[in-house]
């Protein structure tokens, strides 16, 4: 039999009988009340407060690499994903591949959220006892001590339009597996920091802006048409600021892809968010921030029409 986590008024995690329950740890985003996803998921607030001592107990016996990211990850764990069924492999198998919903999350609100370790309990009930599952052993950055609160806003835009993100992503897998361009947007949205030199993050980022549309021909003006009319259909004058703001970013990811952009990657270092970033304000800085807010529009909005873009109605 599983446990299912409850939020008290005094806002600790409590446990009770329930169908089977699984918890996936997270850090880069923290919440103060339980939020309901697609699925049977929930994302609960998370407090994690745990001595070196206790740390090393939860790593007793356990494989070097294990022990690491208990060492690592469980300190900076600020909230964390339910998954409940009524069927034991396939609950675990839900929370397993909740990866995917937190990749989502963090693509449209702009956050860093990892996720390290799965478990049959909440982190506030983690004993030496309780079972832990290592999702995944790599660190992009460093955990962050003091991860954004989501905002209300964002709650709200969730609570409207998460689901049909969700549907959107769950195209791209299985047993679905089917058109694989928003999948492949949010992907190049929650990857592209990853990597210090801009040049790189540049191209990740318009691999997945053009996916979205797939321009085979002229393809500078197209997406630029395209992308004015999807994001301000109602305004000309937003439209053409658009346009012109597209079709500049395009022209600096083709000077990126082609070799002939100057990289702006002479100092780099981990920033207090845990993710690589490069110091300096050079103009492929400030096209992959500008290019990311535009891939965030445009996954967003397909969320909020819960399509993707057809070009036949943009440029009838």
């Amino acid at each position: 039999m599983g446990s299912e986590a409850l939020k008290s008024e005094e806002g600790a995690t409590t446990v009770k009988n329930m169908p089977y329950v699984y918890y996936v740890y997270l850090n880069g985003l923290a919440v103060d009340r339980i939020i309901h996803l697609p699925d049977d998921i929930d994302l609960l607030p998370a407090k994690s407060s745990f001595s070196r001592e206790s740390l090393l107990t939860l790593g007793k016996d356990k494989e070097n690499q294990d022990l690491a990211a208990i060492l690592n990850f469980l300190p900076y764990v600020k909230s964390q994903i339910r998954a409940e069924g009524e069927k034991d492999v396939e609950t675990f198998n839900r929370a397993l591949h909740a990866c995917h919903n937190i990749m989502l999350l963090g693509s449209l609100i702009g956050a860093n959220v990892m996720d390290k370790i799965l478990s049959d309990v909440p982190i506030e009930q983690l004993t030496e006892k309780s079972q832990l599952s290592f999702i995944d052993y790599s660190f992009v950055g460093n955990p962050q001590d003091n991860p954004p609160l989501l905002k209300k806003e964002d709650i709200s835009w969730i609570e409207k339009h998460y689901k049909a993100a969700s549907f959107l992503l769950s195209k791209a897998l299985p047993p679905n597996i089917g058109d694989e361009s928003y999948y492949n947007a949010v992907h190049c949205l929650s990857s592209y920091h990853w990597h210090p030199a801009s040049d790189v993050g540049l191209a990740i980022l318009w691999s997945g802006i053009e996916g979205l549309f797939k321009a085979k021909s002229e393809i500078a003006f197209k997406l630029s048409l395209y992308i004015a009319r999807f994001l301000a259909p109602e305004s000309k004058e937003e439209q053409r600021l658009l346009f012109e703001q597209v079709k500049k970013l395009y022209n600096l990811r083709s000077e990126a892809v082609h070799g002939a952009a100057k990289s702006d990657t002479n100092k780099i270092m981990a920033s207090p968010e845990g993710v690589c970033t490069v110091f300096g304000k050079g103009k492929m800085r400030q096209a992959v921030e500008e290019s990311a807010e535009l891939l965030r529009r445009l996954v967003r909005k397909c969320a909020e029409i819960a399509s993707l873009p057809d070009t036949r109605k943009l440029a009838p």
